[in-house]
């Protein structure tokens, strides 16, 4: 017979891809952070992490003009 409980969330991600995803998002989160407290406060308005990707940092910059 069918076991009709419910599944906590937490137990479907981690039993799956979805922790990975979750682990990269608070990495992305943690570095996008540091990153607002380190840029200068008119450019931090405009720059965001992007992703990390083997050891590399994406930063995305809202305007090609904006000068660091």
């Amino acid at each position: 017979m069918r076991d009709h409980r419910p599944t906590s969330t937490e137990d479907v991600i981690a039993e799956s891809q979805f922790k990975q995803v979750q682990e990269h998002a608070g990495e992305i989160l943690q570095l996008n952070q540091a990153l607002q407290t380190i840029l200068p406060k008119g450019t931090a308005d405009h720059c965001r992490v992007a992703n990390i990707r083997n050891g590399h940092l994406l930063i995305d910059v809202s305007s090609a003009a904006i000068k660091m």
